[in-house]
């Protein structure tokens, strides 16, 4: 479920949700005003996975900044579905 403020809208997913020893999780922030140390709105995507994450960061306070991460994740979502479309052709072929 997506928690919706008037400050930020957010969601934390585990990627699995069946495994209790996994930490691989990926938490989407929308910050729609700057808040603490957050100077201006922003959008942040953090991916972890064990000891390692990436964060995908974008100032929203521009049409720029709203195109790039627009950008980054359309890019993301077509690059994980042709990848997962080789795995799966790849793993057809294993037995």
């Amino acid at each position: 479920m997506w928690n919706n403020n008037e400050n930020s809208l957010d969601k934390k997913e585990f990627l699995l949700p069946n495994n209790i020893l996994s930490k691989a999780v990926i938490h989407s922030k929308l910050f729609k005003k700057p808040i603490g140390y957050i100077k201006t709105p922003c959008v942040m995507i953090d991916l972890t996975d064990c000891k390692r994450s990436i964060q995908l960061y974008s100032d929203i306070s521009t049409i720029e900044g709203r195109e790039e991460i627009l950008l980054k994740i359309r890019t993301l979502k077509s690059h994980l579905s042709g990848f997962e479309n080789k795995l799966l052709e790849h793993f057809k072929n294993l037995k």
